[in-house]
């Protein structure tokens, strides 16, 4: 690997499929104090890719509480309460993001649009209110290449 830097060594190392390195970067670029939001954020996404959900909830609360304005932390945190069916706390992420997302953040807007079903508003979940939540597979940004699918 030529690349320098921590995170985008942590970054190469996801995309080859070697997320036991990747985090190991990640650790030492919060160690070292690098760029630490982004390595946070980053060090949700590889967790989410080794199954560790609750540790990258901490992760990237972490990267919101360094970044405040963090929108693909809030928008990645929301997703993963929504996983977790905490409808309330991914409603409060969500808002925070609102003002902060572009208009085509198609993340956000797949995030939103469960959430709203969700919690029952709009779509097919408010006209059968009692049917029971399928499961929805929610999408994160995972880079600049990311697309969500709702």
């Amino acid at each position: 690997m030529t690349t320098t830097n921590a995170i985008d060594r942590s970054i190469a190392r996801k995309q080859a499929g070697d997320f036991a390195a990747a985090l190991a970067e990640l650790d030492a670029a919060i160690r070292d104090g690098i760029d630490l939001p982004r390595a946070h954020y980053q060090r949700g996404l590889t967790l989410v890719e080794l199954g560790r959900a609750d540790d990258a909830i901490a992760a990237y609360a972490k990267a919101i509480e360094l970044r405040p304005d963090y929108v693909k932390a809030l928008v990645n945190l929301a997703g993963l309460y929504m996983e977790q069916q905490n409808a309330e706390l991914a409603g409060k992420l969500l808002k925070r993001a609102e003002p902060l997302v572009g208009p085509d953040d198609a993340v956000f807007l797949c995030n939103r649009a469960m959430h709203r079903r969700m919690i029952g508003e709009g779509g097919a979940a408010s006209a059968t209110p009692s049917a029971p939540p399928r499961s929805r597979r929610v999408r994160r940004a995972r880079g600049p290449s990311s697309r969500a699918v709702c």
